[in-house]
């Protein structure tokens, strides 16, 4: 018998397996969904950032699905989310986010990200970003 591998039966097999018990590594860390990959280029993680600073974050289809900007939803989340899309969708387009003298107050912010494809695939992600 011959077991076949594929990216897609990986990310599936991940996925359930994530169910059950708990966070694996995937084909990226915390990238455990058919939906659009979102891959953050700029902050960069684990680094202060000094404002004014950019920002770049991918969007990657997965297979032929196409990614549905009008699906993009930004949170800053602190005490409560506060809903940022509309700040910053100017700045997004069906490959990314692309942001430049990106000003934030200084302190401890975290981002989430969340976009789906033409099929409802959705992705999340969160970014913690700490500005001086």
């Amino acid at each position: 018998m011959t077991l076949l591998f594929t990216t897609a039966n990986t990310r599936i097999f991940l996925l359930v397996a994530n169910l059950f018990f708990g966070t694996l590594a995937g084909p990226e860390a915390g990238d455990l969904t058919l939906g659009p990959a979102i891959k953050v280029i700029a902050p960069k993680e684990n680094m202060v950032q000094i404002a004014p600073f950019d920002i770049d974050i991918r969007f990657e289809q997965r297979g032929a699905a196409v990614v549905d900007l009008a699906s993009l939803k930004i949170l800053l989340i602190k005490l409560w989310n506060v809903d940022i899309t509309d700040r910053m969708k100017p700045y997004a387009s069906g490959d990314g986010i692309h942001l430049t003298h990106a000003d934030f107050p200084k302190g401890q912010h975290t981002i989430k990200i969340a976009i789906a494809d033409h099929e409802g695939h959705e992705s999340s992600r969160t970014m913690p970003v700490m500005v001086q």
